[in-house]
């Protein structure tokens, strides 16, 4: 019984995880960041188990990767308090009756209230509790693979070129950069002189080790480099790594993302989407003051390494449309009608139970009220939230045996039946004689039930 109880409770859970970049002797194909990712189903997850004995040990069983190199984040949900006004929430978290995916979920057995923090994440630990973290059925997780350091007995990266990917085998830290040119002279032909080699962006000198490369610039195992002649094209450099700094709406939050010059505007407006959870139709990438068009690519418009890209983010396109027709300048102005009334809203909201997500609800509300107020409309709106097992019916109502022997009690017993042999009955009352005189009712009730008597 404990073992269904549990199986019962379980949801599933995505992990996006990066794929490594495997050696090919062929012409990279041109991929956008959206597809540099594999999303990862791990089914039958106890939402009160631990990131470590759960996610992080499947991950282990079935990808080969180390707990200590796995990097596990999730969306940010943050607690909503009682004194919480929903004119706030209404107009901080996209929660409005059209929404597609409402950012606020309540909790139907213990009727808390979480907001999603479009932009924020979370970085996981061991003994962190799913249902603690508010991670649900369905939940998109993001693992990335630490990087693991050379050792000194030697291991492998790989150097991208126009034509393809090469590895390069026996690289240790204190492997000078000249000795991988020398490398990469014979394997490609082109001499050390003409040849521009760089991590992420950094130029590689040939005076220069392996461990001398720090930051989003330092080389691992299984690092890719990039390799370019003297001379080439911008065309011909669109392989190369360069590392840009995304922020979303003027520092809400911002995060560093490796991209490549053959990368669409488009990718990287997936790649927000996949960290933020924004869509990429309500977000405008900016550059020095100028909107980028999603259908060109990273070369088009020379962007350059550690620069920044501006990411405006529409939240609610209704309250900016409602704003702009009312010449309102916040979102605090529309708490109140014209009148000085509170105003009435419609707050959509993901019902969510023991992890599993059960529904959404729209619930109306006023501009005045807050989350204690929301709590009491929701406990009135559903029903108890009990754990029921439908497949058991209501109890059938058994048919009383009705025993119409007769008895040396007087007394008739209170029987409604239906009988061939009682239909059509008609009983008269005898005449009254002046010998034994028998009770009229008695006589009736007896005969009607014994006619042969």
């Amino acid at each position: 019984m404990q073992a269904w109880s549990q199986a019962k409770m379980a949801f599933t859970v995505a992990v996006e995880v990066e794929h490594l970049p495997t050696a090919s002797i062929f012409p990279t194909l041109q991929q956008s960041a959206a597809f540099q990712r594999h999303t990862l189903l791990i089914p039958n997850v106890n939402p009160h188990a631990t990131v470590k004995s759960s996610l992080k040990k499947f991950i282990r069983e079935n990808l080969a990767i180390a707990d200590d190199l796995q990097s596990l984040t999730a969306p940010l949900f943050s607690l909503l308090r009682d004194e919480d006004s929903v004119e706030d929430i209404y107009g901080r978290y996209c929660c409005h009756a059209d929404a597609d995916s409402p950012d606020v979920h309540v909790n139907e057995e213990s009727f808390a209230f979480f907001a999603r923090e479009r932009g924020q994440v979370v970085k996981l630990s061991d003994d962190d509790r799913l249902d603690q973290c508010h991670i649900i059925d369905e939940c998109k997780l993001q693992l990335k693979r630490l990087p693991q350091k050379l050792s000194e007995q030697g291991g492998r990266i790989f150097v991208e070129t126009k034509d393809g990917i090469l590895p390069i085998l026996g690289i240790q830290p204190h492997t000078p950069v000249s000795q991988i040119k020398k490398v990469l002279e014979t394997m490609t032909g082109v001499r050390v002189s003409q040849q521009l080699l760089s991590s992420v962006g950094r130029v590689m000198h040939d005076e220069f080790l392996v461990e001398d490369f720090e930051g989003v610039h330092a080389i691992y195992e299984d690092s890719v480099l990039d390799l370019c002649k003297s001379g080439d094209t911008n065309a011909e450099q669109a392989h190369r790594r360069m590392a840009v700094q995304i922020r979303i709406d003027g520092g809400e939050s911002d995060f560093p993302l490796v991209v490549q010059g053959r990368d669409s505007i488009r990718s990287v407006l997936q790649t927000v989407e996949a960290q933020t959870g924004y869509a990429h139709w309500q977000q405008r990438v900016m550059f020095s003051g100028r909107a980028l068009d999603e259908k060109k690519t990273i070369s088009d418009y020379f962007l350059y390494p550690e620069c920044i890209l501006e990411v405006n983010v529409f939240k609610s396109s209704k309250a900016a449309s409602r704003i702009e027709d009312c010449g309102l300048q916040n979102l605090a102005e529309l708490a109140l009608d014209p009148e000085g009334k509170p105003m009435a809203r419609k707050l959509k909201l993901v019902r969510t139970l023991r992890g599993i997500v059960v529904g959404t609800l729209t619930i109306p509300v006023l501009t005045t009220n807050n989350i204690a107020d929301l709590r009491k409309k929701i406990k009135r709106s559903l029903q108890p939230l009990i754990e029921r097992n439908l497949s058991i019916r209501s109890p059938v109502k058994e048919k009383k045996h009705i025993d119409i022997t007769p008895r040396s009690s007087p007394a008739t017993p209170n029987v409604s039946m239906r009988s061939p042999a009682l239909t059509n009955v008609t009983v008269r009352s005898p005449a009254p004689t002046s010998g034994n005189m028998r009770s009229p009712s008695k006589t009736m009730s007896v005969r009607a039930l014994f006619p042969h008597a």
